[in-house]
């Protein structure tokens, strides 16, 4: 594959969701938007649920993808938050990587 200077415009991140207790939730796939270096530094400053707000736009629920429904997700799910982000920030570096 030849090397793309500007980066793909959208891209999935799964997720594998589990209870703190262990119980298996399943898989979430949701899709998301890239961002710079600079971007990403930015987010550092902000909560990790509205920086979620920033990048994800959409995902594999039947439930339809809105802000609104992202947020009750967060909430209903207040660990997911920070699992999310790693992912996102791990798929981010793959695809930096060429991966």
């Amino acid at each position: 594959m030849k090397f793309r200077r500007v980066p793909v415009p959208e891209f999935d991140v799964a997720v594998a969701v589990t209870a703190p207790g262990g119980e298996d939730f399943g898989e979430l796939t949701l899709r998301c938007k890239p961002l710079t270096r600079t971007q990403v530094d930015a987010m550092t400053s902000k909560p990790i649920d509205e920086a979620l707000s920033d990048v994800v736009v959409g995902w594999s629920l039947e439930e339809p993808f809105t802000a609104a429904a992202l947020a009750a997700l967060l909430d209903d799910y207040p660990w997911i938050d920070l699992v999310v982000w790693r992912a996102y920030l791990g798929r981010l570096r793959g695809i930096v990587r060429g991966n």
